[in-house]
């Protein structure tokens, strides 16, 4: 019975609480992605990204998905954007931003993120 409230709980707190994120967002940006977080640093020279303290290169023609669903360049990420990513790893083990979504400004609004 404890158990049930308990996942009930979490469940109420999951809808109430990250259903308005994942509404606000546009309907083609991925509702999960595999990296995500707030850019802490970003090299437009050196063709690298930090996000949530993981570094990934990237190329100067990665695509990058605004909010209003327009796609951009990687040089409208700005340090402190909320975003998410997908990447690729190489045999050395650095990894590779495929592509990028702006996400909301403020960083506590990616569910998995505080």
């Amino acid at each position: 019975m404890k158990t049930t409230i308990k996942t009930l709980a979490y469940f109420v707190t999951f809808i109430l609480f990250m259903r308005p994120t994942l509404a606000a967002m546009p309907n083609d940006h991925p509702r999960f992605f595999p990296h995500s977080g707030v850019v802490t640093q970003i090299d437009v020279v050196n063709k690298t990204i930090v996000i949530n303290d993981a570094m990934f290169n990237f190329n100067e023609t990665i695509k990058v998905h605004q909010l209003d669903s327009s796609t951009g360049s990687i040089y409208e990420i700005r340090k402190g954007n909320q975003v998410g990513c997908t990447f690729t790893r190489d045999r050395n083990g650095h990894f590779t931003a495929t592509e990028i979504w702006i996400l909301a400004d403020d960083p506590l609004s990616l569910p998995g993120h505080y």
